[in-house]
């Protein structure tokens, strides 16, 4: 969606911009696998506990040091990892703690009305409001959700996360929406609890009853609907059985009235041959009756087709009866 206009953001405070490499120490391989394979923030930490710089900016973490050369410069289907000219490692908040994201944010958007949102650059929650189709003459409707969501953006601690909260108007395909962002970047797993009681206003053993109580009422409406497909399956096959059985015998009722031409005799399983003459049966949708058509069998383009020996023969409503037998021309 189109931003259109920002009303506030809330940032957490990031390092300064370093143009060059401020450490020489080569870093091992092992450190640079598990980076390729999307890091924690604990894992980062540990490095500058190695004595690696590591730098918190608004897109990503840079790690400084002598990095060998990338083997991917992807974590899951997105660019996330840059090595720059002077040897360190830049990575997108995307690869990092993706999997506490994940966690945190699968069960806030269950339970709660915040929803998930991901694309090449951000991974976060957010809640979205429609705006009335006069929005730009009723700035005192667009004023009074800033207002409420101002209160909510002042009540998440930004000291649980590395990130930024948001609000903007955004324009999608039909309406306009209001919207509020919440951008976790990385955090703690330490954090995990107090940032989901944080964010949902419940605790977090509250929140995981409230889960497990949707997930049991969306498993039974499920078994519910299942139970219900099976049914209406089951009756579908009996009407099937019954409806063929009744073809059958309407068939079998009209072949004992109306024998087949003379000359013809019936064939199971048979393979249209060059030449052969054979009569089938067809049906006509339009009239509602069965009836006998001669037809011969030509050549065409490698394959052979069966065609009406009445040139005259109108097709259009007729159509033949699928069957395991045939009846062939023999004299």
């Amino acid at each position: 969606m189109k931003q259109l206009e920002k009303f506030f953001s809330i940032e957490t405070e990031y390092d300064k911009k370093h143009k060059l490499n401020t450490c020489n120490k080569k870093v091992p391989q092992e450190y640079l696998a598990s980076i390729e394979k999307g890091c924690s923030i604990e894992q980062l930490e540990e490095m500058m506990q190695k004595k690696f710089d590591v730098f918190k900016y608004k897109t990503q973490i840079t790690i400084h040091g002598i990095f060998p050369e990338l083997s991917t410069n992807r974590v899951g289907w997105y660019v996330n990892l840059t090595q720059n000219k002077n040897k360190s490692v830049g990575v997108r908040y995307t690869a990092i703690d993706h999997a506490k994201k994940e966690r945190l944010f699968g069960l806030l958007s269950k339970i709660t009305d915040w929803e998930v949102q991901e694309n090449s650059s951000q991974y976060y929650i957010c809640k979205m409001q429609f705006l009335p189709n006069d929005w730009k003459n009723n700035r005192d409707k667009v004023l009074e959700i800033v207002h409420k969501y101002e209160a909510e953006a002042k009540k998440i601690d930004g000291s649980l996360f590395v990130g930024n909260v948001s609000c903007y108007i955004a324009e999608g395909l039909f309406y306009s929406y209001m919207c509020l962002d919440v951008n976790i970047c990385c955090f703690y797993e330490k954090n995990f609890q107090k940032l989901f009681e944080n964010l949902s206003g419940m605790t977090l053993e509250e929140g995981k009853k409230k889960y497990e109580s949707i997930k049991a009422e969306e498993k039974r409406k499920y078994d519910e609907l299942n139970a219900k497909w099976e049914k209406e399956r089951e009756e579908r096959k009996i009407k099937e059985v019954e409806e063929q059985k009744r073809k059958e015998e309407m068939i079998n009722k009209f072949i004992s009235e109306n024998p087949a031409p003379d000359g013809y005799s019936k064939r199971e399983n048979y393979q249209p041959q060059v030449g052969d003459n054979v009569c089938r049966l067809y049906f006509d949708k339009y009239e509602k009756k069965y009836m006998w058509v001669e037809l011969t069998c030509k050549k065409y383009f490698g394959k052979i087709k069966e065609k009406p020996i009445d040139k005259d023969f109108d097709d259009y409503w007729c159509k033949p009866i699928i069957t395991d037998w045939v009846y062939i021309k023999t004299a």
